[in-house]
């Protein structure tokens, strides 16, 4: 009797369990069939299907705005840093192209000298090195901030708060020691002309070599110093970190429109010096 009991509850047990069972299956399948249609729905909506192509168009111009206003910003903190630091840019720009009209082109043309003292054919090579070494030198005069040169180029303007200079206005030797030599430095045109005009058979004006080797020394030490000078004062001269690297593009920029307009002009200073 037990035995037939325990069985009858077991069959029970599985009715209910198989019943459960399909009732689940059945919910499941309805949700799934639900949301199917739900999101078949959804996807057909004519409203959206409608207002993609108008909510494209609105992220677009968002993204358009954002551009243009970016741009207007760069523009903006590039014409302050260029306001602030012109100098320096404009003095890095013609050292270097006076340095490239003259050498090497206009260098290596100097002629052998016919005095008792000369290199002979070893002067080119010697008024390069020559070159090369006092450029070095230039730029290692600034190498120490405890240098007298380091701390002139460093010196600011003493001034109330309410008159405060910025910029290249704030540094008080820079024309001194910067601006005037940039300038100063276009007298080299004349006197390597002068080293090797008149040319042919004739001695040229400057035929010692001894004085030759000074004028490429004083050329060669006023490239390296005023290139380093800058280089140093220039992003001292802004605060924000934007405006230390549109400085530093600045430069860049100067340096090489310097050497490329250097190197053309070069060219032509040397067919005019040929053609004397």
């Amino acid at each position: 009797m037990r035995d037939v009991q325990r069985s009858k509850q077991y069959m029970h047990v599985g009715d209910v369990i198989s019943s459960g069972g399909e009732e689940c299956a059945d919910t499941k399948s309805r949700s799934q069939s639900d949301g199917g249609a739900l999101c078949l729905e959804m996807v057909h909506d004519p409203s959206i299907e409608s207002n993609a192509p108008s909510l494209m168009v609105a992220n677009d111009g968002e993204n358009e705005t954002r551009e243009i206003s970016t741009m207007t910003t760069l523009c903006i903190v590039y014409w302050n840093t260029w306001c602030l630091i012109w100098k320096p840019a404009v003095s890095a720009f013609l050292n270097f192209f006076i340095t490239l009209s003259l050498f090497p082109g206009v260098l290596v043309d100097i002629p052998i000298s016919k005095a008792k003292f000369s290199f002979g054919n070893w002067l080119p090579i010697v008024l390069i090195t020559l070159f090369n070494l006092s450029d070095c030198l230039g730029r290692y005069i600034l190498s120490f901030e405890s240098n007298r040169p380091f701390q002139w180029l460093m010196s600011r303007h003493l001034s109330s708060s309410s008159h405060m200079k910025q910029g290249h206005l704030s540094l008080r030797y820079y024309r001194y020691l910067v601006w005037f030599p940039t300038w100063a430095r276009g007298i080299f045109f004349p006197l390597f002309a002068m080293c090797i005009l008149p040319s042919g058979e004739q001695t040229p004006i400057f035929d010692s070599d001894v004085l030759r080797c000074l004028i490429v020394f004083l050329f060669g030490l006023s490239n390296g110093f005023i290139q380093c000078a800058n280089f140093t004062v220039a992003p001292t001269l802004v605060e924000s970190e934007e405006m230390k690297n549109a400085v530093s593009l600045l430069l860049l920029l100067a340096i090489y429109c310097g050497l490329s307009f250097g190197a053309f002009f070069g060219l032509l200073v040397e067919k005019i010096i040929r053609s004397l």
